[in-house]
């Protein structure tokens, strides 16, 4: 297990993680937005930076941060904000050459 994925074992310990946005309904933290118009999903999909801490791989390096939503055993849902590295992660399964958490 690398350094990376033992900290996004750690700080998601019990969570499925979901990159993206959910519907207001589902989580009061994100944009009530219309689904149905694919400009406006995207514009708030794009993330921003953020000098807050990661909450996938707890990174508290500056940069990009997007929504993602962790689901637990018991269906509780929770909103994160993820760092790039653990964008690509949870979506695609790819890890980052370098990481420094």
């Amino acid at each position: 297990m690398s350094k990376f994925t033992s900290s996004v074992s750690h700080f998601c310990d019990g969570l499925t993680v979901a990159p993206g946005i959910a519907r207001h309904d589902i989580c009061p933290e994100c944009p009530d937005i219309d689904f149905d118009d694919d400009n406006e999903r995207h514009f708030y999909e794009e993330g921003g930076f953020s000098s807050s801490q990661c909450d996938s791989c707890g990174s508290t390096l500056a940069g990009d941060r997007f929504t993602a939503h962790g689901i637990a055993a018991d269906k509780e849902i929770y909103h994160l904000d993820i760092c790039v590295d653990c964008l690509m992660f949870h979506a695609n399964g790819d890890e980052p050459e370098q990481w420094e958490g």
